[in-house]
């Protein structure tokens, strides 16, 4: 009788290469174009180099069939910049199919522009 295991060596299934980012958040400063004024959450310039140095070993990764788990507690706070830098890391080949790989169309999209007045205190 023969067994119905089945191995490692003659499986036609091979793990993808993958990478798990702790802290993710800290990616967060990943610099892009914008025409829009006094957008909350821009990236700061002074963190920007490790924020694309995340991207580019990110996205090396994806293109070669693997796979990125981000982990963290904080990954967005409250800003439209920083979903759309989150989502840039982790599904950029899907913005690019719907029209969203520039943050301004993200923003067009899931955000309205409103001016809010108040008091100088």
């Amino acid at each position: 009788m023969r067994s119905a295991c089945l191995t490692v060596e003659t499986a036609s299934w091979r793990p993808r290469p993958s990478s798990d980012v702790d802290e993710a958040h800290w990616g967060k400063n990943l610099p892009f174009a914008t025409r829009l004024d006094r957008v909350k959450g821009l990236p700061n310039p002074a963190e920007c180099q490790r924020a694309t140095d995340l991207f580019l070993k990110t996205q090396w990764l994806l293109e070669r069939g693997g796979g990125i788990v981000f982990a963290t507690g904080t990954p967005i706070a409250n800003t439209i910049a920083e979903s759309w830098t989150m989502a840039r890391y982790l599904m950029r080949d899907t913005l690019e199919e719907l029209g969203l790989n520039r943050f301004d169309a993200w923003a067009k999209l899931f955000a309205d522009q409103a001016v809010i007045h108040g008091k100088n205190s």
